[in-house]
C-alpha cells in the first residue's frame, strides 16, 4: 500500500483541454483524448512511494508534457482516420470502393431483414464507355467517370452509399428506398446524364447509361448476394433492351421504366 502518494494539480487540466492545435476534432477524439489524459494521471498519481509534491516548474513542465502528448495523439488519430478513408475510397472518383461496398450491402441487407425495412440497389453502367476511351483517349474516360461520381453525390441522399463498383459500373445502394421509388431515382440519374455534354480537346460528345433495379423485401430475393444478382440481371437486360433504359426486378419479370414521365408500352421479360 502506497501510504504518500504523489499529489498533482489538476487545475492545469482545463489548459490542458482547451489548448488550441491545427487537428480538426469529434467528440470521439475528446472523448477519447480525455480519457488518455485521465490515464495518465492516474499513473504518475500512482507511481513512486514518497509525498512528491509539484513546485510551478514541475507543473509548467507537466504541463508542457501532457500538451505535446496531447498534440501528438490527436495528430495520430488524425493520421489514422485519413488512412482509413484511403482504403474505403476509390482514387479516382473519390466513390466508396468496391470492397467497401460489399461490406455495407450486406450490413445493410441484414438490417433491412431485422427490422423489415426497405432497401433498393441500383447498378449503373456507362453506354459504349470503351468507344469513349479509343476515340478521346482514357484521360478522358477518367474525366467521365468524375464528373459522373460528382453527379451521384449532388443527386443522392447523405444516407446512400455510392460506389465505383468495378470499370465503368457504379453501384448505389439506397436505404428505406422501395422498388418504385428507387426506380425514380434512377430514372432522374439516367435523364441527367442523357442530359450532360462533355468536352475534350475541342470536341463535345454525349453519353448515356443503362441501370438495373432490385428491391427488398422480394420474395425472389432471400440473401444479400440476390439481391446484387437481381440488379446485374436488370442492368444486363436494359443493356439488351437497346441501352439508355432503366429495367427494375422483381421475381417474376423485369420492367423497364418510363423515360422522362410519359406512358409507352411496357416490355415484361420473364426471369425463369
Amino acid at each position: 500500500m502506497r501510504e504518500n502518494p504523489i499529489s498533482i494539480n489538476r487545475t492545469v487540466l482545463p489548459k490542458i483541454r482547451d489548448e488550441k492545435t491545427s487537428v480538426a476534432r469529434s467528440l470521439d477524439i475528446k472523448e477519447r483524448d480525455e480519457e488518455i489524459i485521465n490515464s495518465l494521471l492516474l499513473f504518475l498519481k500512482n507511481m513512486g512511494g514518497g509525498a512528491i509534491l509539484l513546485a510551478d516548474d514541475d507543473t509548467n513542465k507537466l504541463t508542457e508534457v501532457l500538451t505535446r502528448l496531447e498534440e501528438r495523439t490527436l495528430e495520430l488519430m488524425e493520421a489514422n482516420r485519413k488512412l482509413n478513408e484511403l482504403s474505403i475510397t476509390d482514387g479516382l472518383t473519390g466513390l466508396f470502393n468496391h470492397r467497401y461496398f460489399l461490406r455495407e450491402l450486406e450490413a445493410e441487407y441484414r438490417r433491412a431483414i431485422r427490422y423489415r425495412r426497405s432497401l433498393a440497389l441500383l447498378i449503373l453502367d456507362i453506354d459504349h464507355f470503351k468507344q469513349v476511351n479509343d476515340t478521346y483517349g482514357h484521360p478522358c474516360g477518367d474525366l467521365v467517370l468524375k464528373n459522373l461520381a460528382g453527379l451521384l453525390k449532388r443527386c443522392l441522399r447523405s444516407t446512400d452509399v455510392a460506389a465505383r463498383y468495378g470499370g465503368d459500373e457504379l453501384a448505389i445502394l439506397l436505404p428505406e428506398t422501395n422498388q418504385s421509388k428507387a426506380s425514380e431515382v434512377a430514372e432522374k440519374l439516367r435523364r441527367q446524364l442523357e442530359k450532360s455534354l462533355f468536352a475534350w480537346n475541342g470536341d463535345s460528345f454525349g453519353i448515356t447509361c443503362s441501370i438495373g433495379v432490385a428491391a427488398v423485401p422480394d420474395v425472389g430475393i432471400d440473401n444479400w448476394n440476390s439481391l446484387l444478382e437481381s440488379a446485374d440481371k436488370s442492368l444486363y437486360r436494359a443493356k439488351g433492351e437497346g441501352r439508355n433504359h432503366v429495367i427494375a426486378f422483381n421475381s417474376y419479370k423485369m420492367q423497364a421504366v418510363p423515360k422522362n414521365g410519359r406512358s409507352r408500352q411496357q416490355r415484361v421479360v420473364s426471369t425463369h
